[in-house]
């Protein structure tokens, strides 16, 4: 809207604060940076106009747990045929509206987040739909680099600048949204597109460059206007007409073009591969971290059915066979864990935060030093107990393993929504490369390859799913000076 649009220029040296700027970052995504900004206001109600969706909804969910899962209005553009209406029923609290009853096309291309506080009324206005790769780049295969404008405003006030107070008056119902088989699909983010190259468009005149690397044989590009239509000119490749072409100037001016090429049978390859090396490195890592306890506890098996040991000699193999043997358990335990991820159901409730803290010191034979206030310590989070001992436990660990003899201290902070454990070394840290797939599975440390840093993996990826089942969230967070820091966020009982 016009009002975001002059926003910087109506900012005053006194009300910054109120205005910031929001880019993908490969430490940040734009969700972190949205619940950032909103800070300890808590949200009453979450509107949403988005043009496009992802079929599960995964991004909305992101989001509405990351804002502790308000009351969410939706503003649906029915004619755009893109919106994932079986989803809908997964979620409570969420209501359909139609955002162009009035006809315009004001809204038509319109990425708009409307975050309700009880102090505030948050604004994010920018490039991103609501749709996981968009706001949560850095955690995707197909991630958007995605940038917005965040505007803090008076509570009650946004609705009226943007002409939207009358929205509740036109609810959408599922009937009023085309069903799955039905949705136009063009313009949906599939998991993994294939590179098409890049095309320019100067007055009447459109050229492509096809991909630099990979084999890709096009045969035709299919142009589509803003709703995702096909305009209906059809441009050829070949050698006669090059890689130039004018487009018809009584049809719609295109949007989007689409290579239709033999080549577009790579992405589901290329899928299928993916999968096929997900599965390699899942029995690669296994097997390897398999193979040290099951040989200690053959060779300490075989040792202790010798004659001749004494005492001491039986301890130290018996040591050995119980040291390995909870090893093997834990490779097990992280394993199945993983294979249930999908099914396994967290219920948060009300604990005592300094609870949680001693639970965690005192599983631990040298506990790290913990910087807390007493009223931190007093304040009463949502979570489960075992699954947050379980996560923070796995950090320590981490840290320990990858960045030995430097302290490890636990920083926790309090808001009025929210309660941080943040996990802190003085390591080598995490490079900018690696931060972007640190939390996947199968993903192991800089260091990963030495002896001295086993693991199969999982562990990140286990601690982040336990984090959000809870409603909350694990993130790499940047910091000053040496080593790395992980923040779990919970939510704060009210």
């Amino acid at each position: 809207s016009r009002w975001l649009q002059t926003a910087y220029l109506d900012e005053t040296s006194e009300n910054l604060e109120d205005l910031k700027l929001i880019i993908d970052r490969p430490d940040e995504a734009i969700l972190g940076q949205i619940v950032e900004a909103i800070g300890g206001d808590p949200i009453e109600r979450l509107i949403v106009i988005s043009p496009f969706w992802d079929e599960g909804l995964e991004g909305l969910r992101r989001l509405r747990v990351a804002l502790g899962n308000p009351e969410t209005d939706l503003l649906v553009q029915p004619s755009a045929g893109q919106f994932p209406v079986e989803s809908v029923t997964r979620y409570d609290k969420l209501r359909l509206f139609n955002a162009a009853v009035d006809g315009s096309s004001r809204f038509v291309h319109a990425k708009l987040f409307l975050a309700r506080g009880a102090t505030w009324d948050h604004v994010i206005s920018g490039s991103m739909n609501c749709s996981f790769p968009a706001l949560l780049g850095p955690e995707a295969s197909n991630g958007n680099a995605e940038a917005g404008i965040y505007k803090r405003v008076t509570r009650g006030a946004a609705l009226t600048t943007l002409g939207l107070e009358g929205y509740e008056d036109h609810p959408l119902q599922f009937s009023d949204l085309p069903p799955k088989d039905q949705r136009a699909s063009v313009l949906s983010s599939p998991p993994d597109p294939a590179d098409a190259g890049t095309f320019e468009l100067h007055a009447r005149r459109l050229t492509w460059r096809p991909p630099v690397h990979g084999a890709f044989d096009a045969r035709e590009i299919r142009l589509l206007d803003r709703d995702g239509s096909e305009t209906g000119q059809v441009l050829e490749i070949g050698a006669a007409s090059g890689k130039n072409w004018e487009i018809d100037p009584d049809l719609p001016r295109p949007r989007l073009a689409v290579v239709v090429a033999i080549g577009a049978i790579a992405m589901v390859l290329r899928a299928s591969e993916r999968l096929s090396e997900r599965r390699g490195r899942f029995v690669a890592a296994v097997t390897h971290e398999l193979r040290t306890p099951i040989t200690t506890l053959r060779l300490s098996s075989d040792l202790l059915g010798r004659e001749g040991l004494d005492d001491e000699q039986r301890r130290d193999h018996l040591a050995r066979l119980q040291e390995q043997t909870t090893r093997l358990s834990r490779i097990v335990e992280s394993v199945l864990a993983y294979a249930r991820l999908d099914r396994c159901r967290i219920s948060a409730v009300p604990v005592r935060t300094g609870e949680v803290v001693d639970r965690i010191r005192h599983a631990l034979p040298d506990p790290p030093g913990v910087e807390a206030s007493s009223e931190v310590l007093d304040a009463m989070v949502l979570c489960d107990p075992d699954g947050v001992e379980r996560i923070v436990l796995n950090l320590i660990d981490n840290a320990r393993k990858y960045a030995p003899d430097t302290p490890v201290t636990l920083q926790i902070r309090a808001d009025a929504r929210t309660v941080s454990v943040r996990v802190r070394d003085r390591g080598p840290g995490i490079d900018a490369a690696h931060a972007r797939r640190v939390f996947g599975a199968f993903e192991r440390g800089t260091h990963a390859g030495d002896s001295n840093a086993p693991g199969l993996g999982l562990g990140l990826s286990l601690a982040r799913e336990l984090a959000r089942a809870m409603g909350g969230d694990l993130r790499l967070v940047p910091v000053e000076g040496p080593g790395a820091c992980f923040e779990l966020t919970l939510r704060r009982a009210r």
